[in-house]
Order: structure tokens, then C-alpha cells, then sequence
């Protein structure tokens, strides 16, 4: 990763917190509009594909873990962004050796929800776009990547601060392989959210 890509993200990160902090903030009071912060954890299903450089695309499915941390604030008690980290985690027994590797795909960026009524109960849209990570760690071998991702996807806020939420979580890696284009995953995650607000 550059240096100048590395400062762009840095910048922005300390706008978004800076931008988060200068607002007022009546948070707190179970008013969903002023500062907020979003715990998230489930199950998630991912797809992993790797596109080779002759064109062949393999496909591995995993299971595992999911979880989130937003923070951010509402613009109204129906709008809310946030800065988010997304995370998806699974583990799978590497061919060659039979090690146990755990994987782990994310975003870092800025997510947006919408909610349908201004008090809870309320269903909501979300959706968010940023950097994507994909890292590989084993006993004898660690390895990271960055490249694109995207979440979107909805829920139900039942009562105050907690809903369940359905969203889709991809990223989109260049490989520094010689041999394997990108690295595409897809999770399929469903969580419990709790929001501070």
C-alpha cells in the first residue's frame, strides 16, 4: 500500500471523527438523532472467489463469525451515518499442510441507515462503501491485502437501541500473486445490533 493512500485514509478517518465530535451532542436520550455508537455481532456465510490469470475463477464457501463497530451520528432521528469497521471472520484447513488458517474480510469506511419511522418499531435500509481488507494468519504464515468493498442491506429496529439486521459484506482484492488476478468475497451475515443513541 503507498504512502499517499495511506495518508488519504488517515485524513479522512480524522475527518469523519472530527465531523462526529463538532456536532451537537444530545445523544443518550433515546432519540436516535445526535451522537451514536453500534455494536453488531452473527453468523455469516462467505463466498471465496480467486480469478486466475487464465481465466479459471475458483469458488470456496466458509462459515464463521461476524461483527461490526459504527460510529457516527444522526443527521435527523431517521438518518444516521457512521464510520464503520465490517468484519467477517472464518477459518479452513490449508490443503498443502493441513494447518489451520483463519481469515478475516472487511471494511473500513462510511456507512449510511435510513429508518422508515422516527421511533422504534422501525425497519431500515443500510449501506456503505470503503477500503477492504483481506488477511490470512496461520501458525507459520500472516499476510494482508487491501482493495475495494461495499455493504448494503436492512433490518428491524423492534425496540429502542436493538434491531436484527440481514446485509451482504464484499470486498475485492488485487492479489500480488503472480498466478491469481483478484479475490472476491461475499458474506452473507446476519446480526444483532445494539446502537447508543
Amino acid at each position: 500500500m503507498s504512502s499517499d493512500f495511506s495518508h488519504k485514509r488517515i485524513r479522512l478517518l480524522a475527518i469523519l471523527l472530527l465531523s462526529t465530535f463538532t456536532f451537537p451532542c444530545w445523544a443518550f436520550d433515546n432519540n436516535r438523532d445526535g451522537f451514536a455508537v453500534g455494536l453488531g455481532v452473527g453468523a455469516q456465510s462467505t463466498t471465496v472467489d480467486m480469478s486466475a490469470t487464465d481465466g479459471q475463477v475458483f469458488t470456496d464457501e466458509y462459515g464463521g463469525a461476524a461483527a461490526s463497530f459504527r460510529i457516527g451520528l444522526g443527521f435527523t432521528s431517521q438518518f444516521l451515518y457512521f464510520f464503520a469497521v465490517e468484519m467477517s471472520m472464518y477459518e479452513a484447513t490449508d490443503g498443502i499442510d493441513g494447518e489451520l488458517v483463519s481469515y478475516m474480510s472487511s471494511m473500513g469506511g462510511v456507512v449510511a441507515s435510513y429508518y422508515f419511522s422516527p421511533k422504534s418499531p422501525s425497519a431500515y435500509v443500510t449501506g456503505g462503501v470503503g477500503w477492504g481488507n483481506l488477511s490470512i494468519e496461520s501458525a507459520s504464515f500472516s499476510d494482508a491485502d487491501d482493495g475495494s468493498s461495499f455493504m448494503f442491506g436492512g433490518g428491524y429496529e423492534f425496540m429502542n437501541h436493538q434491531s436484527v439486521e440481514l446485509n451482504i459484506l464484499s470486498t475485492s482484492i488485487p492479489s500480488k500473486y503472480v498466478e491469481i488476478e483478484s479475490i472476491d468475497t461475499a458474506s452473507f451475515r446476519l446480526m444483532y445490533q445494539y446502537l447508543f443513541y
